[in-house]
């Protein structure tokens, strides 16, 4: 990483990490497993609402939740895992003559399905600037051009932190397997495929703790996994590998290193690592990355796509470490990446690495900023480094608000749409994917021995045995179900204007597109607006016409074949 990207994590308010992760592509696998053509209608939602509540939660139990409706002629191929679905399956929903859309509301809709027909435009039909200003009966118009092509997704997915295991291992095995199903199942699941594992304690623990708690211990003789890996989060992970299909891509962040090796002596406050980059200290942090890799695949089979240095290098409060940008770098290439190569374990997580090759290979970015911050930082960052990938590593709702609106909001739509907004923008700056905070949280927003309660899309009532899917699981849904791995972010923005940053966000409508890889387009629509829109679909070229009607505030994933 050189000097214009450490500005990034000093001027953009948004705390950097660095991601070390090679994109490796999985060869497609034949699937034995044969699905019936089409589902007419998913499981009902029971919902329920909280008083004062913008909106509703979907309850679910171990003996009911509601699941997406399931077509295979909606599943790809590819990468994603799930995606079962042939080309010719088309035809039994009218080819490319038909779009499917999948809407959420606050006030009814979770994914609920609808076909609309594709219609054909008429030649030499010309089309309204969209100005900005809505009026009755006009209709917005996006125009979606598959020919530009931009990032490679790699997906959507949320951490597997202490607090949200202990949640989960909380419950019966039965409402347990079914949490598990409602994120990672590649059939009836949202379809998450990117887990972010924690290297010991972090806030969203019971208690504080690292692998290595003896002073002095450089040689690592008493590293050893804790009881949160081995009974609440590895048993967790490979249930949730399973159910994905054995394509769950995982990244590992410490909080921090073991107190004894850094300048502070403890892991909470933002000490550094102790002593010069090629002294004992740094060494040893680096063979505790290696040990952490050998001891999750020994104890569970348990492998990683990647890793991050350190979370939130420039805070650390609850437990953190610093470390600036060069030493990143030189640790990463000098110590570190040559120590993973010599482990058959670790090594494949740099491929092809050498002595000449940078060992990082993206940035890793967390949501927490002012509403004024600047998405477009993202493609400056991209333009300045463009063979460096740059991926959304953690966000969560109720962190940054007062003391009275912190934590769970159940039934709160007004985070969903902060999440909507944040991946769209991501997405549409270069972002290969997002990846949410914990997985699921109690009703307090804990456990967190910092009393660090924060909101999560799924809310753990463990004394009743069930769990709420908050407003902000569905809209994560619109897009981890719909835009497997793989699929390629295309041109998208409103007739009249300009491509660029605020393209996709004129008159309370934003929108983001992608191209699957059986070459099915797939555009989300967020809306901010307070009455329903009418919006125009147009592909670029080929002279062809979805109407779709977005619900007030709603969210909505439409689907369809070139």
């Amino acid at each position: 990483m050189t000097t214009p990207a450490k500005g990034l994590l000093t001027t953009t308010m948004c705390q950097c990490q660095l991601a070390l992760c090679q994109l490796r592509h999985s060869p497609r696998r034949k699937l034995k497993t044969m699905f019936c053509s089409i589902v007419t209608a998913s499981s009902d939602c029971a919902a329920r609402r909280f008083a004062g509540a913008e909106s509703f939660v979907c309850v679910c139990n171990a003996s009911h939740c509601d699941w997406p409706a399931v077509e295979d002629e909606m599943d790809d191929g590819g990468e994603g895992g799930g995606w079962h679905g042939q080309r010719k399956n088309d035809q039994k929903l009218g080819g490319n003559k038909t779009a499917v859309v999948f809407v959420s509301d606050p006030d009814k809709f979770r994914l609920h399905r609808q076909f609309l027909p594709i219609l054909n435009e008429a030649k030499g039909k010309k089309r309204k600037q969209s100005d900005g200003k809505w009026e009755k009966g006009h209709w917005l118009t996006v125009r979606v051009n598959a020919s530009a092509r931009f990032q490679s997704l790699l997906g959507f997915g949320g951490a597997f932190t202490d607090s949200a295991t202990f949640n989960m291992d909380a419950l019966s095995g039965p409402t347990r397997a079914t949490l598990l199903k409602a994120y990672f199942d590649r059939n009836i699941g949202i379809r998450y495929s990117v887990g972010r594992v924690p290297m010991g304690a972090t806030d969203f623990s019971v208690r504080q703790y690292s692998y290595c708690d003896t002073p002095g211990d450089l040689n690592l003789s008493t590293f050893a996994l804790a009881k949160e890996d081995l009974e609440w989060k590895l048993p967790i992970i490979r249930s949730a590998i399973t159910l994905n299909g054995g394509q769950l891509r995982l990244f590992a962040t410490p909080w921090s290193a073991p107190g004894w090796m850094k300048t502070n002596g403890r892991m909470i406050g933002a000490g550094t690592l102790k002593g010069a980059l090629d002294g004992p200290y740094f060494r040893a942090f680096a063979n505790y990355f290696k040990r952490f890799f050998e001891e999750y695949q020994r104890s569970a089979n348990v492998t990683f796509w990647g890793l991050t240095l350190t979370n939130e290098p420039l805070h650390g409060q609850r437990p953190g470490m610093s470390m600036n940008s060069s030493v990143q770098r030189d640790w990463a290439n000098k110590i570190l990446a040559p120590l993973l190569q010599q482990s058959p374990i670790s090594k494949n997580i740099f491929g092809q690495w050498n002595e000449s090759k940078n060992a990082i290979a993206g940035l890793g970015v967390h949501w927490y900023s002012p509403p004024e911050y600047p998405y477009d930082i993202l493609s400056k960052v991209h333009t300045l480094f463009p063979d460096k990938f740059l991926l959304a590593t953690e966000a969560c709702a109720g962190a940054m608000e007062r003391a009275e609106h912190a934590g769970p909001s159940l039934g709160n739509w007004t985070r969903a749409q902060q999440y909507g907004h944040d991946i769209i923008q991501d997405l549409r700056n270069w972002a290969i994917g997002w990846v949410d905070w914990n997985i699921c949280l109690d009703t307090v927003g804990g456990p967190s021995w910092a009393q660090n309660f924060v909101d999560s899309p799924v809310i753990v009532n463990a004394k009743a045995d069930e769990f709420y899917k908050q407003p902000t699981f569905y809209v994560m849904a619109h897009f981890s179900r719909f835009i497997p791995p793989g699929s390629v972010r295309i041109g998208a923005d409103f007739v009249g204007t300009r491509p660029g940053r605020h393209a996709a966000q004129l008159n309370g409508i934003e929108f983001v597109a992608f191209l699957r890889p059986s070459s099915r387009r797939v555009l989300v629509l967020l809306s901010r607006l307070n009455r329903s829109t009418k919006v125009e679909v147009i592909e670029e070229k080929r002279r062809r016409v979805i109407r779709v009607r977005i619900p007030p505030k709603g969210i909505v994933t439409v689907i369809w074949y070139k």
